[in-house]
């Protein structure tokens, strides 16, 4: 898909009475020619070129139908032939030709997406520094430092694993080349989505996964199994979950905290979108001293006997 730069030169192009004129230099091939020759490339594929020599001037001229003139000093028309006509200067200079300029509206179609997928990187590298995203990477960082970890294990449902998430951008950057690699449109759609925290699984390039971000952390504490769950959703939103393994430890959190967290069935879910960091020191305070209430029973049960 051509962007909006691109059609706006081929309409004012295609409007055009009269040729455009333009010298042949080396030095501005690249500036100057070749983007006249990709505009060509999009009009058509193949163009009818009138070659005339034009003695006075000690040049020829360069018709490409009524849409471009170039003027090609003789001493440089060897070099003109070779770089833009694609043709043997042995061959000397023919009075007519057509030139079939297929191959620079691929080069035109690769550098549009070039220049979006760059455009992309830079989006998705930007957009891990978000506030969803520093608030994931507060949470489990914090969590990791409260509980430790025992394993990651993050379900496949998640494009950007937070702890790969730097393999994670690569794979999902690489995606998008691999499946919109003739698409600019398509991957500007993605770049503006991610610039507006849009849904990213409207593509179709996404739709496998539930989850934008995110991790789920399965750590040991004092004896007691538990783990974390915090994700981004694909319209940017982040949750939280915590499970216990440890019925005592999730009524002593409900009793503390009946304003601040939820309970269902052993889950652990915060009233506001992610638990603040003082919680899980709380949490921490509560497991250590169930831990001291079992320990204290034991001694008692010892002494007893």
């Amino acid at each position: 898909m051509l962007n909006e730069v691109v059609n706006k030169v081929i309409q004012n192009m295609s409007e055009l009475t009269t040729s455009a004129n333009i010298a042949y230099l080396p030095s501005n091939l690249d500036t100057t020619i070749e983007p006249m020759l990709y505009t060509l490339s999009r009009l058509k594929k193949k163009w009818k070129i009138q070659i005339i020599d034009d003695k006075p001037k000690n040049e020829y001229v360069v018709r490409f139908e009524d849409r471009l003139n170039i003027s090609v000093p003789k001493n440089l028309w060897e070099d003109f032939t070779a770089k833009v006509l694609k043709r043997n200067p042995a061959y000397g200079v023919p009075a007519d030709m057509e030139l079939d300029l297929s191959y620079k509206l691929q080069e035109a179609i690769a550098d549009d997406v070039d220049t979006a997928m760059e455009e992309l990187e830079t989006s998705m590298r930007l957009m891990t520094h978000k506030l969803p995203f520093v608030n994931l990477n507060r949470s489990v960082v914090a969590w990791i430092n409260s509980f430790g970890k025992v394993a990651y294990n993050t379900a496949p449902d998640i494009l950007l694993r937070w702890e790969k998430m730097d393999s994670d951008l690569t794979r999902a950057y690489a995606d998008v080349r691999n499946n919109y690699r003739d698409d600019r449109g398509s991957i500007e759609m993605i770049i503006d989505a991610i610039q507006h925290g849009n849904p990213l699984n409207v593509f179709d390039v996404f739709k496998k996964y539930n989850y934008l971000a995110g991790s789920f952390i399965q750590s040991r504490f004092n004896g007691v199994s538990l783990s974390l769950e915090s994700t981004i959703d694909m319209s940017f939103n982040l949750s939280e979950l915590i499970r216990i393994q440890n019925i005592d430890v999730v009524d002593q959190v409900e009793a503390d905290f009946p304003m601040a967290v939820g309970i269902a069935r052993g889950v652990i879910y915060p009233r506001a979108k992610y638990f603040p960091i003082k919680f899980y020191k709380q949490l921490k305070d509560i497991i250590q001293d169930q831990q001291d209430k079992q320990e204290e029973t034991h001694e008692h049960e010892k002494d007893d006997q």
